[in-house]
């Protein structure tokens, strides 16, 4: 009986440790997938930055009422102001659920593994290292997504050479 046990849980091991293998990748399959995972962070990016310049520019591009006053004005530069910023918050809202839906698991996958493969990321500035917050999916900064973009080709690049 102990015997046919040990022969069950040598199997079962075995078949473990292929399964595992299988799920490792190479160096290169790695890369390629560090790369891929970059560019979709770049065109999201891309088209985030492209929402907020299309918002931007309806708005400057509103004529102000002929004939009003000064104070007219200033109210609807604020108003303006105002229309942009929920614009703003929204588009940034949408940008950051698309990342943490479509890209956020895979960026997390590429980045543990590079940094098992090369031994950390302590060849980088610590200003550098804060890139990586967005992975964790924390928000915070101008575009830490695009941080985080920025971030994975630095390991990336230290993998290739």
């Amino acid at each position: 009986m102990n015997s046919l046990i040990m022969k069950m849980a040598e199997t079962g091991a075995d078949y473990a440790k292929r399964q595992y293998e299988a799920k490792t990748l190479s160096d290169k399959q790695l890369l390629s997938l560090t790369s891929t995972v970059v560019n979709k962070i770049r065109s999201l990016q891309g088209q985030y930055k492209a929402e907020e310049r299309k918002s931007l520019e309806s708005l400057t591009n509103l004529s102000v009422s002929p004939g009003a006053t000064r104070e007219e004005t200033a109210q609807q530069a604020i108003a303006r102001q105002n229309e942009f910023r929920q614009r703003y918050e929204m588009l940034r809202l949408q940008y950051e659920q698309v990342f943490r839906t479509s890209i956020m698991s895979d960026a997390a996958y590429c980045r543990r593994e590079l940094l098992s493969r090369i031994g950390g990321d302590e060849f980088l500035r610590p200003g550098e290292r804060v890139k990586a917050i967005a992975i964790d999916g924390i928000m915070a900064g101008v575009d830490p997504i695009g941080e985080a973009a920025d971030y994975l080709d630095a390991l990336a690049r230290k993998l290739a050479r």
